[in-house]
């Protein structure tokens, strides 16, 4: 089973666009916990009673701490509170509201973090967006718009997204640092777009991830 955690800040119009496209191109099964912190949300959780959204479970974000890295932590231990069935070869993948994959992408991800004992996660890099101040040490480093790991490794080493100020003022460069110190590595997937309308809008990674970029 693959668990996928978004978040959906101040607009749902990307909802209907995960629901789609992850119900096309995802070849094993999954369910998508999928975070709202807008004003009316209740219609969704309604409407999933009522069928609609079978791959999703929707979670109230109003009253969580509104900080994207800190919110992307509740909804794993959200997974890992509500699940009572995982399995050790069970899936992880966070990713941002305005992302969505565009090609069969489940089947190649789990076969890369299958290869090797200690490749233990694949995630977009965006190195076509470099943080200004960011060490050179840290760069590039997975970014939660999408990274993939195995969920009982995610829980029994207790990782997390989360910020050092005011050098490291982004999530997911702590991860790489961790995974270094700890003689792990991850997979790095950058931006494929053949053609570019936009140097950081836009974009497609791996062939198989959309990440609008300013959906939130």
């Amino acid at each position: 089973m693959i668990y996928i955690a978004t978040i959906h800040h101040e607009t749902d119009k990307f909802i209907d666009l995960q629901q789609k496209y992850y119900a096309k191109y995802t070849e094993v099964p999954y369910k998508i916990y999928c975070g709202l912190s807008h004003a009316n949300n209740q219609h969704y959780f309604d409407a999933q009673k009522e069928g609609k959204y079978p791959h999703f479970h929707f979670v109230d974000l109003n009253e969580v701490e509104n900080q994207h890295w800190f919110r992307l932590n509740y909804l794993a231990k959200e997974i890992l509170k509500v699940e009572k069935r995982l399995h050790n070869d069970d899936i992880i993948v966070f990713t941002d509201g305005d992302a969505f994959v565009v090609a069969p992408w489940a089947v190649p991800v789990t076969d890369i973090l299958n290869a090797e004992d200690n490749l233990v996660c694949v995630a977009i890099s965006r190195d076509e967006n470099p943080e200004p101040f960011l060490a050179e040490e840290f760069k590039p480093y997975p970014h939660p718009c999408f990274a993939a790991s195995n969920l009982r490794f995610w829980e029994n080493n207790n990782l997390q997204w989360s910020l050092e100020p005011p050098h490291i003022v982004t999530a997911g460069p702590t991860l790489k640092r961790w995974y270094k110190e700890n003689n792990y590595i991850w997979m790095s997937v950058t931006r494929t777009n053949i053609y570019n309308v936009h140097p950081l809008y836009f974009g497609v990674y791996g062939d198989f991830l959309y990440h609008h970029g300013a959906g939130n």
